[in-house]
């Protein structure tokens, strides 16, 4: 049975895509501007300040691309997978139930010839079991197996 995906997931992972990718403009736009200023700038410690927020942008640049090739990837295996999986057939009904029966017939004819089955009389080939040799013959019910 094919589980159905909610249709929004779809317009979410794209809207997460786009976002990461404007970051990512952003982030490379933020480090070309401060690389720009700093070789502009005659001030050292100004220089320096605008090198280490280009380095942090840089740092940040990576890591946001990074998770947007991660997101580009798990949405296209995504897509794929609901692509190339149609949806099954359905199963015709069956009636384990009825077949069960059908199958599992007691025939009362035929006796068991496994002697716990049937009633200590004493008689019987099976003296192991016949722990109570005062009983009347016959007085305690059968086992049954089954239970």
């Amino acid at each position: 049975m094919a589980v159905d995906r909610n249709p929004i997931f779809r317009p979410v992972s794209l809207a997460v895509i786009l976002g990461l990718l404007v970051i990512c403009i952003g982030l490379g736009a933020m480090m070309f501007i401060t690389i720009e200023a700093a070789s502009v700038v005659q001030d050292k410690d100004v220089q320096k300040l605008l090198a280490r927020l280009s380095w942090m942008a840089l740092v940040l640049l990576c890591l946001a691309m990074l998770m947007t090739f991660w997101v580009v990837l798990r949405h296209v295996r995504t897509q794929m997978r609901s692509r190339s999986a149609p949806p099954g057939e359905p199963t015709p009904y069956v009636n384990a139930w009825e077949l069960a029966g059908k199958r599992f017939q007691l025939n009362e004819d035929i006796e068991p010839e496994d002697p716990d089955y049937l009633a200590d009389d004493g008689e019987d080939e099976d003296d192991e079991d016949d722990d109570d040799e005062d009983d009347e013959p016959g007085s305690r019910p059968p086992r049954d197996r089954w239970r």
